[in-house]
């Protein structure tokens, strides 16, 4: 038989360190149990919005660890199996504040107590963000009606990230024809300036989150409402947006007359609006918007290009159309013998004038009518003279040999007539036309002092006034030095010479 004997203290110490390693398999088992784990957002999750419009990302809730001091959060997607955030040492609940992204994602959290020890990360969560996109607008659009100066809008939205691809749902409210349906990728290459692909340090290319649509097709004048959804890698799709509506009405363009004019009642013309089967002429004195003349007319649906005459009313004052549904004397036209309207001779002075189109759906009177932006003003005025513009002097001389006389247009003119005068010589020295405002010299000019004069004829040969003279003094062609200057005292070496 064989004995042993261990001593008092020894056992005494071992006992202890059994004893607290069984407290500590205990403390840890505990915790095993007690790992937080994930309670939001699970399933299928959107972001909110409150009524203010403000977008807020899910809350993240967990449950809690009684002697946690913090946790950790770890979350990734499943979409691009990326990691999105780790936050470390938070004691409340979290709000992401990038948001989180399209798609299944993975949300684990583990706790964090005094002694640096933590207890493993938790089951994962995976739930779904289905988050619509939002804050569907139009670029450009202007005013409650969202009108639109552009057949091809642009079309812009917010959405949360790492969406395959969005999908926009454009209808049609005004014509009778079927909603239309794009597909817009994203994710697509980010290109330089010059249409390269973009690359990071290790040769791949830099995807960009779209968030804009240029609708490839040309919209007539009408309303229209877009509603847009997205689509997640995995090909799960969002619901749609809210709808947005807007209204396509682009401004008529080349406005005339846009100059002094021939006419003393102008015919006011523009370029045609796709759609429209009205528009609304609005002219004042330059510089008011009081309305002087001012009227509905029809389109011609099948002509390149519109326009309007100022026609005298019953009262004998250009029509002002009130748009109140009464019609007055002032907005009747008088009418000829042969029921001919009668124009408004205007008296002279210089006028503005705008053109917006309209859209009046004449197969139903349920849909509403639709006005276009109006143009900018254009500004013409009764006949005058016109203005020599050029040639420049430079310090007072033209050292062109050649130089090219310009002046102001006048509309209706069928030709101009240009009167050179060479000072102190029998007049005159030149007489030339142009068909257009501006007049090159074919022969090089001697060095001297010129005057000129230009005025318009129109095809029934009338005159416009002459205009003022204009003064060229003409080096012939020779370079004007500058510096040094004449009698001046300069240094022999060096000296800086300067011409023109």
């Amino acid at each position: 038989m064989m004995f042993s004997s261990r001593p008092t203290r020894r056992q005494s110490s071992r006992t202890s360190a059994v004893a607290a390693g069984i407290l500590q398999t205990e403390i840890c088992e505990q915790r095993l149990v007690l790992t937080p784990s994930v309670i939001t957002p699970t399933g299928n999750f959107q972001t909110l919005t409150d009524t203010a419009g403000q977008n807020f990302t899910p809350e993240i809730q967990w449950t809690a660890e009684p002697a946690a001091v913090s946790y950790d959060l770890w979350v990734s997607s499943l979409e691009s199996y990326d990691t999105v955030f780790v936050q470390r040492g938070m004691t409340d609940t979290f709000y992401p504040t990038d948001g989180l992204p399209l798609g299944k994602l993975r949300i684990w959290v583990r706790a964090n107590f005094a002694d640096s020890t933590s207890t493993p990360w938790s089951v994962s969560a995976q739930p779904i963000n289905v988050t619509p996109p939002n804050d569907v607008a139009v670029d450009g659009a202007t005013g409650t009606r969202h009108i639109v100066n552009d057949n091809t809008p642009t079309v812009t939205w917010n959405s949360p990230d790492l969406a395959h691809r969005f999908q926009i749902w454009l209808t049609d409210l005004s014509h009778n024809v079927s909603p239309r349906l794009y597909l817009v990728d994203n994710l697509t290459p980010t290109l330089d300036a010059d249409g390269n692909e973009v690359l990071d340090a290790d040769g791949n290319t830099i995807p960009q989150e779209i968030r804009s649509f240029e609708i490839p097709d040309q919209l007539e004048i009408g309303r229209y409402r877009i509603w847009v959804r997205a689509f997640d890698q995995s090909a799960r799709n969002t619901a749609w947006s809210s709808s947005y509506t807007f209204d396509v009405g682009p401004a008529p363009t080349n406005l005339t007359p846009a100059a002094p004019t021939f006419q003393d009642s102008p015919v006011l013309g523009w370029d045609s609006v796709a759609g429209a089967t009205h528009y609304e002429v609005y002219l004042s004195d330059a510089g008011s918007t009081t309305a002087y003349f001012r009227r509905t007319v029809a389109a011609d649906t099948t002509a390149a290009r519109q326009s309007a005459q100022i026609i005298r009313s019953v009262a004998g004052t250009p029509i002002v159309e009130n748009g109140n549904d009464t019609v007055e004397n002032t907005e009747r036209p008088r009418l000829d013998s042969s029921g001919n309207e009668v124009p408004f001779y205007l008296p002279d002075g210089s006028y503005d004038f705008w053109v917006r189109a309209i859209y009046r759906d004449t197969t139903s009177t349920s849909n509403p009518v639709i006005y276009g932006a109006w143009t900018a003003a254009t500004r013409f005025s009764t006949l005058v003279a016109p203005t020599i513009t050029g040639p420049v002097a430079d310090n007072g001389v033209v050292t062109d040999p050649t130089p090219t006389v310009e002046w102001s247009a006048i509309d209706g003119a069928a030709r101009y007539q240009i009167y050179v005068h060479r000072f102190n010589t029998r007049p005159p020295f030149l007489e030339a036309e142009s068909s257009v405002n501006s007049y090159t010299f074919e022969t090089s000019l001697p060095a001297d002092t010129y005057y000129v004069w230009v005025r318009a004829i129109d095809t029934r040969g009338n005159f416009s006034p002459w205009s003022a003279p204009y003064q060229i003094v003409s080096t012939g062609g020779a370079p004007l030095i500058l510096t040094p200057t004449a009698n001046t005292a300069v240094r022999i070496n060096p000296t800086y010479f300067e011409w023109l």
